[in-house]
């Protein structure tokens, strides 16, 4: 294969252990596996992350959830995503958690644990600042009252989701706690017990210490991914490495053009190497003529148009690069890393769109089963 993905599984095991130890033993930790646990492969990723001590999993579908339960994993699966009225059946059937934002979600879960004699599990949805799903604390007195007069519901936790963690200043984040901390103080009055409370991603739980509560999500951070603009106290390591393979090497004349739209020339002799790995694969075209690749340990510059299935690099300085030699998109080659971090910006986009590995085959490593 000229381009593939390798996920070491135990350093996300290790990464949830550095979790677990910077938030405490009070508090639980929770897998975001949601997306395909990120495109890097939703059962293998979910399996590390409880063996590296995390106590719940969250997901972005009922189909991930359901899937999940059929790979024989028991562990509690919160569903962050609005599976819609006619899929309540399939939450209490497989015994997953739904996160809810409203009423309609709830009487339907509901009706549902009663026809089945099954509990329908529930985490409160509390909007606090994303303006997405969720329903305000404004709102919460009305729903608490409704929902104490609605049978088969289990009310096992109430969150809310952060804006802006991507910021040096937790003031934004520390008004969101401010409000959801109200908002949790209407359910009690209400007669509900908000169950485990959580709010902190990635981010949040370096930014607000204080909105770590009874558990934490991290998502991306479990990948050892870290692109906010403060250091990383927790000390996390990238799981993956995304690799491909040259094609093709030439040695171009001085105004030579390189792929499409012409957008470079070279401006002496210059030696490429076509990469098999293109925008089809999911490498960002915003990578033409920006960012580079790691090839025999040595940095290469992109050079020109990212094609459907390739790209060139400027290999004019490295000796010996022949077809089949392995190159490194994001990972450690040699004593050089490039991070996932670094790759997107120099594609002009945050790590969560920096979508690579989605279309490309996954090789596990480290600790399996």
């Amino acid at each position: 294969m000229n381009a593939w993905v390798e996920v070491d599984l135990s350093v996300i095991a290790e990464n949830v252990r550095r979790f677990r130890q910077f938030v405490g033993p009070r508090v639980r930790v929770l897998g975001v596996v949601k997306s395909d646990a990120y495109g890097y492969g939703l059962v293998p990723v979910a399996g590390a992350a409880l063996r590296g001590g995390a106590l719940w999993l969250g997901v972005g579908s009922i189909g991930e959830g359901v899937a999940l339960r059929e790979a024989g994993i028991s562990a509690p699966v919160l569903v962050f995503g609005r599976p819609g009225v006619p899929l309540a059946r399939v939450v209490v059937e497989y015994g997953l958690s739904q996160a809810v934002g409203d009423e309609e979600m709830a009487l339907a879960l509901s009706s549902w644990a009663c026809k089945l004699s099954k509990p329908a599990r529930i985490h409160i949805d509390i909007d606090t600042g994303m303006g997405t799903t969720g329903m305000t604390p404004e709102d919460i007195p009305i729903f608490a009252e409704r929902l104490r007069s609605v049978p088969g519901l289990v009310v096992e936790g109430s969150f809310t989701h952060f804006a802006n963690t991507w910021i040096t200043d937790p003031g934004p984040c520390e008004a969101q706690i401010d409000s959801y901390i109200s908002a949790l103080k209407a359910l009690k009055n209400a007669g509900i017990d908000p169950g485990i409370r959580h709010a902190c991603n990635t981010g949040g739980i370096s930014l607000v210490p204080r909105a770590h509560l009874d558990m934490v999500r991290p998502g991306a951070g479990i990948h050892g991914m870290w692109p906010f603009p403060f250091p990383d106290p927790i000390g996390l390591t990238e799981s993956m490495t995304f690799k491909a393979r040259v094609e093709v090497v030439r040695v171009l004349p001085e105004g030579a053009a390189v792929s499409y739209t012409s957008l470079f020339h070279c401006s002496h002799p210059t030696t490429v190497a076509w990469v098999g790995l293109g925008f089809a694969e999911g490498l960002p075209r915003r990578m033409t003529n920006s960012g580079g690749v790691l090839i025999h340990g040595r940095r290469a510059p992109i050079v020109g148009a990212v094609c459907m299935n390739r790209f060139a690099v400027d290999v004019t300085d490295i000796a010996g690069v022949r077809p089949g030699d392995e190159v490194v998109i994001c990972g450690r080659q040699g004593s050089e890393n490039i991070t996932v971090a670094q790759a997107a910006m120099s594609a002009g986009v945050n790590v969560g769109e920096f979508l690579l590995p989605y279309r490309l085959p996954k090789t596990y490593l480290g600790e399996k089963g």
